[in-house]
């Protein structure tokens, strides 16, 4: 009697142990699995990126010719297609001395920047010195690895003062001042062009000339990146 008792209290217990059981599911993938389709858009991505880097030569360069004593070019560098680059230089005024900016040079004679009457009178130009900004663009070609060439134009804005004896009207000696000569001063263009030489993994060099009022020889180092 107790043995079917305890039996009667055992089978459905056992009943619901079953029912309550999770199922496996058969679809469910494991969290490891790797996409065949995802493995191989990654490595073409990886094999795009490398043949980039490969074909790609981003360098900074810096020029010496004498004409401007600051210049930074960057130029971007193909094997397989043309390429570019961007260049600015400057010189500054190296004058000791205070600069009239009310008073200017205009066909080699002194006057009041904004035409009145001058005041006191000036002797002669005595020293002359100028300041200059430019900005350089052009292409680059690869001719055969390591050379490439490049071609391109500038333009520049140089400003020209001269130093000159300032009188008073009376005739006697004032000061030396510098002034502005707007006949020399002024917006100009010019033509350039260089040969590149690969010279290790990350060092370049350049040679090449430009033409402003005459030739002018330059040299450059740079660094890729």
């Amino acid at each position: 009697m107790k043995k079917l008792l305890i039996l009667l209290l055992i089978t459905p217990l056992f009943i619901l142990s079953q029912e309550e059981a999770p199922k496996e599911n058969p679809k469910k993938t494991s969290k490891l699995s790797v996409s065949p389709e995802k493995t191989t858009i990654s490595l073409r991505e990886k094999i795009k990126e490398l043949n980039s880097n490969i074909n790609q030569h981003d360098v900074l360069y810096y020029t010496f010719n004498n004409e401007t004593p600051y210049n930074i070019t960057y130029f971007k560098n193909y094997t397989n297609q043309n390429g570019i680059y961007l260049g600015i230089e400057f010189m500054p005024h190296t004058y000791n001395g205070y600069k009239y900016t009310i008073y200017e040079v205009v066909d080699n004679v002194v006057q009041m920047y904004d035409g009145g009457s001058l005041i006191g009178s000036f002797g002669p130009t005595i020293e002359q010195t100028h300041s200059e900004i430019a900005i350089t663009f052009g292409r680059t070609l690869i001719l055969t690895y390591p050379f490439w060439i490049s071609v391109g134009v500038g333009i520049n804005y140089i400003d020209v003062d001269e130093k000159r004896a300032h009188y008073y009207s009376t005739g006697g000696f004032w000061d030396y001042i510098w002034i502005k000569n707007k006949d020399e001063s002024g917006i100009n263009a010019y033509v350039e062009a260089d040969l590149q030489l690969k010279i290790l993994k990350r060092i370049f060099i350049k040679s090449g000339i430009r033409y402003k009022d005459d030739l002018n020889f330059q040299f450059g180092l740079g660094y890729a990146f």
